[in-house]
């Protein structure tokens, strides 16, 4: 890979019998040493632009051949991310907002920190990810373009509690209707909206609900805390 402010190795593909010696000529590229004699070289490129290069390949007899060659360097892209409202145990969307350099972006990876200290690694964009429980993550974005330019970024997130919806109902059946009485039996949530599925909804927290038409009902319970973290509990009923 050829990007700036980064070693770009220079590889030797020359041919020939008792090869001894190795001079790279530089010129007036923006580079540390001018000459360099190694066969394999690792060199810095202070700015962008394309720059030649010439090799001077000599062997233990005194007979040399050069090539030069045209070495372009890459601007390095700028990563950034954005992340969805971190819940526990709720895939949360890792979306890439970086700023492409020079070439379009060919990967994405992600890697999280857990709690013993080993990150384990995801890729695409975006990328899902599950948290099992709440605390503070060290998330570290990297993107690379088609040229394998490359750039980081790492956030400390912090994944909140989420509420656990339940509940459970108790029957009151009469000649002509039933009403179920709803125990909610949630833990860790401020706010409840139940839909009784018969056009009935209601924000209390233990609301009760009559039906007079046979059918099977789908009574549903979204539960928020003040971390606006979310949890979802369903069942269903058979009036008839």
């Amino acid at each position: 890979r050829n990007c700036v402010a980064e070693a770009v190795t220079l590889t030797d593909q020359s041919t020939g019998f008792d090869l001894a010696s190795w001079k790279w000529d530089f010129g007036s590229a923006p580079v540390p040493n001018q000459v360099v004699l190694d066969q394999r070289p690792e060199v810095v490129f202070n700015a962008l632009g394309q720059f030649p290069v010439k090799l001077v390949v000599g062997n233990q007899y005194g007979c040399s051949d050069s090539i030069t060659r045209l070495v372009e360097i890459h601007k390095l892209p700028h990563a950034a991310f954005t992340y969805q409202n971190p819940c526990r145990a709720t895939g949360i969307a890792f979306t890439d907002q970086s700023a492409a350099a020079d070439g379009s972006f060919a990967d994405y990876a992600w890697h999280v920190t857990y709690g013993n200290g080993i990150p384990t690694s995801y890729t695409g964009n975006p990328a899902v990810i599950v948290f099992d429980n709440e605390g503070l993550y060290t998330v570290k974005h990297v993107v690379t373009d088609e040229f394998g330019c490359s750039d980081s970024i790492s956030e400390v997130i912090r994944v909140k509690p989420r509420p656990d919806a339940a509940f459970e109902y108790s029957t009151y059946t009469g000649p002509e209707d039933a009403t179920l009485q709803l125990h909610n039996l949630t833990s860790g949530a401020d706010i409840y909206r139940w839909n009784f599925g018969n056009g009935v909804t209601s924000g209390m927290a233990e609301p009760a609900v009559t039906y007079s038409s046979e059918g099977l009902y789908t009574i549903s319970l979204l539960v928020k805390n003040a971390d606006d973290c979310y949890d979802t509990a369903v069942s269903q009923y058979y009036y008839m």
